[in-house]
């Protein structure tokens, strides 16, 4: 089934860019591969789909698309 963005989405990035525990986002880890991750990874998907005659040889990158990095402090 493929997954879209929705407000939640929206709001659990807000929330997330407010974070100053490093350890945030592994409580949250199913709610982030639900509302980001996943939506991500289709977006990816449909655009390298849609960019493969446009762009023939072109590496899509997937692997890390999506990802939300931890505060550094």
């Amino acid at each position: 089934m493929k997954k879209s963005f929705s407000k939640e989405s929206l709001d659990f990035l807000k929330l997330a860019g407010k974070q100053k525990n490093v350890n945030w986002i592994i409580k949250n880890g199913d709610k982030y591969d639900n509302l980001i991750k996943l939506p991500m990874n289709d977006l990816a998907n449909e655009v390298k789909f849609y960019l493969f005659d446009l762009a023939d040889g072109y590496h899509f990158p997937q692997r890390s698309i999506g990802r939300i990095q931890r505060p550094s402090n």
